[in-house]
């Protein structure tokens, strides 16, 4: 029973006493990055997804418009955004605020673009 009690410290040792050799010997390098200063071509097209929920219409809001920030600092190539939305958990498969939630969403996504 004793040897029971003891695993759980002894193998938070052994986890403590491995991590600390490995970020001793194990320095951190740099990340080889790509330098497009003609933007993103079509080859390396990329899509940055958001996952978010649809809770309120003021979040709604609020990631709609960090992902304009984001789209407006970075203008140029085939680099595109979007968000992923789901609803909260419920106990029954549509809650009562759901359409209102999904209008303002779609109100959002219809809004005039900021063109550069």
């Amino acid at each position: 029973m004793l040897a029971l009690v003891g695993i759980v410290p002894a193998t938070d040792a052994a986890v403590t006493i491995v991590n600390r050799i490995v970020t001793v010997f194990v320095r951190p390098g740099a990340i080889p990055a790509l330098e497009l200063k003609g933007g993103v071509p079509l080859g390396l097209r990329t899509i940055v997804v958001m996952p978010t929920l649809l809770t309120t219409p003021a979040e709604i809001e609020e990631h709609a418009e960090r992902l304009e920030v984001h789209y407006l600092a970075n203008p140029d190539g085939e680099l595109h955004f979007a968000l992923l939305s789901d609803w909260c958990d419920s106990p029954t498969e549509t809650a009562i605020n759901d359409d209102q939630l999904l209008g303002a969403a779609m109100d959002r996504d219809r809004a005039p673009q900021h063109s550069s």
